[in-house]
């Protein structure tokens, strides 16, 4: 699972620059072929090319941004193409996909020593306070690297083990998701399970042919714990904690699941020997996964993820392992 992982937060991609994950794809996968549309979505059908009984559904896509100027210094003005806590920014290393290859950059703002004034000092960075430096010192020179407006940007892909089975990186509130449901199609492939999966180019955009009995879409989920003398948050807010197992929602905005998928999802996981969090969120800024809304049996199966939609994202291994155990138990039974 881990070196699994590793490769899919070490690879970038953003909606229309899916090629190298397209291939990574191409490279892991040996259960079931591998097809795309013309948004960028991959769907995984199995060599039998039968599977309309149950889908899975998981993101590829990242933290995302795109070159919108480049000043006469030969700076770089980005904005962001998907949620981002804009705050962890600052510092950190991008890289520019453009006409000649990757371009190198870190991101910049006014120094803190030239700040005037109490209140400046205290103003929160955001995007449109800070440029990408690639080290160039004219425009003219960024252009014969090969960039230029429009250019994708993504986070240098990074994954570092932490104690207990925990690993930090970036890209991991979606890139867990695919892990999971590559192993889940792994292990059901020697079966007659009817399964197939999509792995989604974009939050919330599901494919035009989207059909099946049931579908199941692994996400990552905002989770704790975080220091209660340091960061005023009461435990109704994040009832998920990372390293006590994958989550259920059981509802999310308006939409709840169905009762025949929940008591199906909870008995895969009693099968599975797996304890399962529930959660049930109205959170507004909860862009996630929702098949819910496609009036199709089906659940969201939440991994829990600390420090979301920031380049420091941190999961347990064992909730990735334990989602596999119950989805594919879930396969098996309904």
């Amino acid at each position: 699972m881990k070196d699994l992982l590793k490769k899919l937060v070490e690879t970038p991609c953003t909606p229309q620059f899916q090629d190298r994950m397209i291939s990574l794809l191409e490279e892991e996968v040996d259960f079931a072929e591998v097809e795309t549309d013309h948004l960028g979505n991959v769907h995984l059908v199995p060599e039998s090319g039968e599977a309309e009984k149950m889908v899975f559904l998981s993101r590829l896509n990242e933290l995302g941004f795109t070159v919108e100027h480049i000043d006469d210094s030969g700076f770089l003005r980005f904005g962001k193409i998907s949620d981002v806590d804009e705050r962890t920014l600052l510092g950190q290393r991008m890289m520019i996909h453009g006409e000649n290859g990757d371009v190198r950059g870190v991101v910049g703002a006014k120094p803190p020593h030239l700040l005037k004034g109490e209140e400046e000092a205290k103003k929160q960075v955001k995007i449109s306070d800070m440029f990408l430096d690639v080290g160039a010192y004219s425009r003219d020179e960024v252009e014969k690297m090969g960039v230029s407006i429009g250019d994708p940007i993504t986070l240098e892909g990074w994954l570092r083990e932490l104690p207990d089975g925990r690993v930090a990186g970036k890209s991991l509130s979606s890139r867990s998701g695919c892990a999971v449901v590559l192993q889940v199609l792994q292990k059901l492939s020697d079966s007659d399970t009817d399964v197939s999966a999509w792995l989604l180019s974009q939050e919330s955009t599901f494919p035009k042919d989207f059909a099946s009995d049931y579908a199941i879409a692994v996400d990552g989920t905002l989770a704790g714990p975080y220091p209660a003398e340091r960061v005023k948050i009461e435990q109704h807010e994040i009832p998920v904690e990372i390293g006590k197992g994958p989550a259920l929602t059981l509802r999310e905005d308006d939409v709840s699941i169905g009762r025949e998928v929940k008591d199906l999802v909870k008995e895969a996981a009693s099968k599975a020997g797996v304890e399962l969090q529930i959660e049930a969120t109205s959170r507004a800024e909860a862009k996630r996964l929702n098949p819910m809304k496609q009036n199709v049996s089906s659940a969201i199966f939440s991994i829990p993820i600390k420090h979301i939609n920031t380049p420091g994202e941190v999961v347990n291994i064992k909730d990735l392992e334990d989602a596999v155990k119950v989805l594919e138990s879930f396969a098996k039974l309904a």
